[in-house]
């Protein structure tokens, strides 16, 4: 059960990465950006990238981010109204290149690495890998079913686990 509880964890660090407001998620196409929607792993910022100049593409997504991610702060005075505030950008914190795991999905990420980079954003390259390694994918649209996939397994497994504790608690009574 170690292995399981491991991906497990690992499972919940990346849905975490993947839905915090802070996180851009970049894809290649339409159809990975689908598949990733339709999971509870992401909430939204996931763009797909696929066929775009990483230069003016990457501005472009940091300025549709800054568009729809405001913190609004305001002061409250002592009558208990709402004075003054304003609405400040959210920054990006990371950017989670998350292409399939071919030679054309890493090179497609080795271009916009580049431009990420002299952003001065992190890229998080951690969470593809634990991904790939938690879900065994080797394309993001594999994610829905993989995931589905793990779920069952867990649940089997600590099916599994309970009924062993059950015969062995059973066994005892039977025993004294």
């Amino acid at each position: 059960m170690d292995a399981v509880d491991a991906k497990v964890k690992a499972l919940r660090r990346i849905r975490d990465i993947l839905s915090d407001r802070t996180s851009i998620i970049l894809v290649e196409g339409a159809r990975d950006k689908s598949a990733l929607m339709r999971t509870s792993l992401a909430d939204g910022n996931v763009f797909s990238i696929s066929g775009k100049k990483p230069e003016s593409a990457f501005e472009a997504i940091l300025a549709t981010y800054r568009k729809t991610h405001k913190k609004h702060t305001a002061d409250v005075n002592m009558n208990g109204e709402v004075v003054g505030g304003d609405a400040r950008d959210i920054e990006v914190k990371r950017v989670v290149l998350l292409t399939d795991f071919d030679d054309s999905g890493r090179k497609l990420a080795a271009r916009w690495r580049e431009v990420i980079a002299a952003s001065g954003i992190t890229i998080d390259s951690e969470t593809p890998r634990k991904l790939r390694w938690v879900l065994g994918i080797h394309t993001i649209e594999d994610i829905p079913s993989a995931l589905f996939k793990f779920e069952e397994r867990v649940k089997s497994t600590i099916m599994t686990v309970h009924n062993i504790k059950r015969r062995t608690v059973k066994h005892r009574c039977q025993t004294q």
